[in-house]
């Protein structure tokens, strides 16, 4: 398998370190809602402090899992409650709450208004002194007492909240890397981002925090990189002959892969890099202007295993992101591998 080596180092005349001070909110849980027809929420129950959730056929309750369900008034004065993720409806005809398809009597129940939220009772075969229940994970209809009470939470609200939480705690725990997430700290901080930029985000982030983390540089680096791969590909590993971390890239035929890395530099800069490899394209680009496409003639990995030709590209002071995408034509599959290290000034 054919392998191409990158060995990245940045040069500055001076770097200090820049410590913001982020104004960050953390994010409030949304309140509990009104029961109104045709909307979907997260049922969750008061005295458990457990969300219900559909495991295949049957109903569960768990503090962290939970399935939308969209609540339905009926002709008959009940509800249905319906799991919004395959449509599929709760229902019961003794004591377990399970799921079927279709809409009989089993499927209708009773919502009343109570201190702190809902009680929840079958309508068929009904029975006043018998309640929808969470018990030990499972959500029973034959309970008189217990963790009788249930809240609504609106579905898109709950999982906005959840989104945004996951961000947070990715941020909060970026320590050392303060000066490089500012972009993440936007996303955080805009009202326009949408739950999936948020989950993508801290995703990204965490991810990113891993193998940045993971890498074991030089004693003497200084600056923080904030590494991250456009796949899962991208993952940190170590040559054994070395003893050096490296980043790579694996790469089926035909195709390209990006490990990219984020720095500031507050001094006018020099980024240096080294590339040996064969059979593929490197391009190299600078806050996303092209600097470098090398073929595999420069980046030839002849003729011994530890040579290699230095790029240089000048930085001016400021956040910076660097890009590399590997492209391989060969006809079976490769590795790219990153080197890095930041020199003191």
């Amino acid at each position: 398998m054919k392998k191409l080596r990158l060995l990245l180092t940045l040069i500055a005349v001076s770097i200090g370190a820049m410590q913001g001070a982020w104004a960050r909110t953390t994010p409030v849980f949304p309140e509990a809602q009104t029961l109104e027809s045709g909307q979907t929420y997260y049922l969750y129950n008061v005295g458990s402090n457990q969300f219900v959730y559909r495991n295949y056929s049957s109903v569960y309750a768990n503090a962290t899992t939970k399935t939308g369900i969209t609540i339905t008034a009926q002709d008959n004065g009940c509800y249905t409650m319906q799991f919004s993720d395959n449509n599929y409806y709760i229902w019961t005809s003794s004591s377990d709450m399970q799921t079927q398809s279709s809409i009989d009597s089993d499927v209708y129940f009773r919502f009343t208004e109570t201190e702190g939220g809902y009680t929840i009772q079958r309508d068929n075969n009904y029975d006043a002194t018998l309640f929808v229940a969470e018990s030990n994970g499972r959500v029973y209809a034959n309970q008189t007492d217990g963790n009788i009470v249930w809240q609504l939470f609106d579905k898109n609200e709950t999982d906005y909240y959840y989104a945004k939480k996951a961000l947070y705690d990715a941020l909060e725990s970026a320590t050392g890397y303060e000066s490089v997430i500012t972009h993440f700290e936007a996303i955080y901080d805009s009202e326009a981002s949408t739950t999936a930029e948020l989950n993508a985000a801290a995703t990204d982030l965490n991810k990113s925090l891993n193998i940045s983390r993971a890498y074991k540089a030089s004693w003497w680096n200084e600056r923080p990189l904030l590494f991250h791969g456009a796949d899962d590909s991208c993952s940190k590993k170590t040559d054994n002959r070395s003893g050096k971390s490296y980043f790579e890239s694996y790469l089926l035929s035909n195709s390209s892969g990006t490990i990219s890395a984020t720095v500031l530099v507050e001094e006018p800069s020099t980024l240096v890099y080294g590339l040996r490899g064969s059979m593929g394209w490197t391009r190299v680009t600078v806050d996303g202007t092209e600097v470098r496409a090398l073929n595999d003639v420069q980046n030839s990995t002849y003729p011994s295993y530890n040579s290699y030709t230095r790029f240089f590209e000048e930085l001016e002071p400021g956040l910076h992101t660097i890009t590399w995408t590997f492209s391989y034509y060969g006809s079976t599959s490769n590795s790219f591998y990153l080197y890095y290290s930041i020199p003191a000034s």
